[in-house]
C-alpha cells in the first residue's frame, strides 16, 4: 500500500487517494494509470504516445521511468508521434508501412543519425537515401 501511495503522490493524485477512479478527470485518471505502472516491476511494456498530454514534470518523470526499466534489462516499446524524448533512449525503431514491418534498422550511436532514421521511418520515405 506504501508504494502504491507514493506512486500516486508522484503521479500528482496525493489529495485524490481515496477517490474512485470514476471520479477523475480524465487527466488524473491518465495520472492514476501511470502511478499504477510505476508500482510494478514490469519485464516487457507496451506504450501508446505515454507523453500526450502530460505536463513537463510528470513527462520527465515517465522518460526516467523507461530508462529505468530499460536499464533493469526490460523490453519497452513505445509508440509516439514525439520522436525527439525518445531518441536517447531507444535501441531500435520499426515502422509500418503499407501493412509491413519496415526494421529493425541498423541503429547508430549518433543522436543526430537516429533522430534522423526516426524522421525518415515517420515520413514514410526511404532508409537509404539513394533508394527510389
Amino acid at each position: 500500500m506504501e508504494r502504491a501511495t507514493s506512486a500516486l503522490a508522484e503521479a500528482g493524485l496525493a489529495e485524490r487517494v481515496q477517490a474512485s477512479v470514476r471520479e477523475l478527470s480524465a487527466g488524473q485518471r491518465r495520472r492514476a494509470l501511470l502511478a499504477a505502472a510505476w508500482v510494478g516491476a514490469p519485464k516487457v511494456v507496451l506504450l501508446d504516445e505515454p507523453l500526450e498530454s502530460l505536463d513537463r514534470a510528470l513527462r520527465d518523470r515517465v522518460l526516467g521511468w523507461i530508462d529505468g526499466l530499460l536499464r533493469k534489462g526490460a523490453t519497452v516499446v513505445v509508440v509516439s508521434h514525439q520522436l525527439e524524448p525518445f531518441v536517447a533512449l531507444a535501441t531500435a525503431a520499426v515502422t509500418v508501412r503499407n501493412g509491413r514491418a519496415v526494421g529493425p534498422v541498423e541503429w547508430p550511436a549518433s543522436a543526430a543519425e537516429r533522430l534522423g532514421i526516426l524522421e525518415r521511418l515517420a515520413r514514410g520515405e526511404p532508409l537509404d537515401p539513394t533508394a527510389h
